[in-house]
């Protein structure tokens, strides 16, 4: 495998599908082989990108083709698992688009198949490969930042709306596999969260998740589709210092800031406690600017032609949703607007599959 090119299949050219496209026809070891989507105009825009490609409305086509080593999935999330068993049980490696399913024992069945079969299972969580937040996790591990006191991450923007999924199982599962990463993995103990529904009472478009872990470390996840502006930012408050990772900025998406509250020692009693303010220097270090689903798609490729396990592979997967769906239990009653009389009302498995994305 380590002399030959991957042969690959992408299932899946509507929104993201494009992106998967473009990068695995620039990654050396890989060779885009079908496309397959069940819209003809997306088809035809396929074929004319990519007209070497074999073009499909039929997924079992691709999974018949033995020449076929890697199918990408960029199709609705309900559909994930699904597609994800047929092409691992037709043998094939397999990259998911985020989140893996929408439910955490679908994703667990995955793992088991993937591993039973010896193939490759890795979901698209693209910001592990982001330079800014890969710089977090090195400072991190550096001690420079001190303990991890708080870390606040807010994904808000006007839109996109979404029916197959709500802005929990849409935007979060990028912040939560981020708190994964920059953790090691660990797991928060306690989950709180708050949603509301705006525009359809049947999707939450706004929802405020609070994470607590067992070494008192906290964090606060914000997602909205309606935000006035777009914001992807990561604040990490460490004991020593603080960071912040902004990826809506062009150039300085990462400042390391020599800025924390400090105690007054000794004191006598609680009530003499003095804090005070330390200010002091911003860092901005330099970051590559290799784009990060380049990067993705070539770890993916190389852990199938070296057999190794990929950053985001199916265990970190099943973590991310776990929480999600900790989270979206955990909204309870969701505000909503009642519907206006001149608008149709969303059927209730629109309702279900909105709310649990399955």
């Amino acid at each position: 495998m380590l002399n030959a090119s991957v042969e690959c299949a992408l299932i899946g050219y509507g929104y993201w599908g494009p992106n998967l496209a473009r990068i695995i026809n620039n990654v050396p070891q890989a060779r885009l082989r079908w496309i397959c989507d069940q819209d003809p105009d997306e088809r035809v825009r396929a074929k004319q990108l990519y007209p070497v490609a074999h073009i499909t409305e039929d997924a079992q086509e691709i999974l018949a083709d033995s020449n076929v080593d890697a199918v990408f999935i960029a199709t609705p999330l309900s559909t994930h698992a699904e597609l994800a068993m047929s092409a691992i049980q037709a043998d094939k490696h397999v990259f998911v688009e985020k989140p893996l399913a929408s439910s955490s024992h679908a994703a667990r069945r995955l793992i088991g198949e993937s591993e039973k079969l010896s193939r490759t299972l890795m979901t698209g969580h693209t910001f592990l490969y982001v330079p800014g937040i890969r710089k977090l996790k090195e400072l991190l591990e550096s001690g420079e930042i001190g303990d991890v006191l708080h870390v606040s991450l807010s994904r808000l923007s006007l839109g996109p709306f979404r029916r197959d999924a709500n802005v929990v199982w849409d935007l979060m599962p990028h912040d939560v596999a981020i708190l994964l990463y920059l953790f090691d993995g660990a797991v928060p103990n306690r989950v709180r969260a708050a949603g509301s529904a705006h525009f359809d009472p049947n999707v939450v478009d706004t929802v405020s998740a609070f994470l607590a872990y067992g070494n008192g470390t906290t964090t606060e996840l914000r997602a909205s589709w309606i935000y006035p502006h777009k914001i992807r930012e990561v604040t990490v408050v460490g004991s020593r210092k603080m960071m912040i990772f902004d990826d809506t900025q062009p150039l300085n998406k990462v400042q390391v800031i020599d800025r924390s509250i400090e105690l007054a020692w000794p004191a006598m009693n609680l009530g003499e406690f003095q804090m005070a303010s330390r200010y002091g220097d911003t860092h901005i270090p330099l970051l590559d600017n290799t784009e990060p689903l380049y990067i993705e798609i070539c770890d993916f490729i190389d852990c199938i032609r070296e057999r190794r396990r990929p950053l985001s592979d199916g265990h970190l997967s099943v973590k991310v949703v776990e929480q999600l769906e900790a989270i979206d239990e955990s909204l309870g009653p969701v505000i909503a607007r009642p519907i206006p009389l001149n608008s149709p009302t969303p059927s209730k498995s629109a309702h279900e599959s909105c709310r649990r994305s399955s």
